[in-house]
Parts: structure tokens; sequence; C-alpha cells
């Protein structure tokens, strides 16, 4: 799922939380993680990012650019 928008973002709503292993999560939080960063890198070598793409991290830190 890629947010691209104010809009969108103030549209998600959290629904629940369920409570589960921490030593079963962590190991999977850290291979997406570690997938998620690898694939991100390999985006930026590509140079595939054009001006004016927005990231969910410009949303929440930077503000939408425009």
């Amino acid at each position: 799922m890629v947010i691209v928008s104010r809009k969108a973002l103030a549209q998600l709503h959290f629904k629940a939380a369920y409570p589960v292993k921490a030593d079963v999560y962590h190991r999977k939080f850290v291979e997406r993680d570690k997938k998620a960063r690898s694939a991100y890198q390999a985006f930026i070598k590509r140079g595939a990012i054009e001006r004016g793409d927005v990231f969910i991290r410009d949303i929440l830190f930077g503000g939408e650019r425009k």
C-alpha cells in the first residue's frame, strides 16, 4: 500500500491490536524491515526516484512536496 497524500493518510483508522509473542514478532519485523530497506536502497541506486515523488516519510516528517 502506498499512501501519497494527507487526505489518504487521514482516511486510515486504527481498528485493533492483538498481543503476540515478542520472539516471533520481532524476528518477522526485523526480516520485513531488512527487505524493505534493501528494496528502498536499490530503488534509490537505480535512480528510479523522480522529481516530485512523495514517500510516506515525506508526508510524516516533512509535509507534502509539490
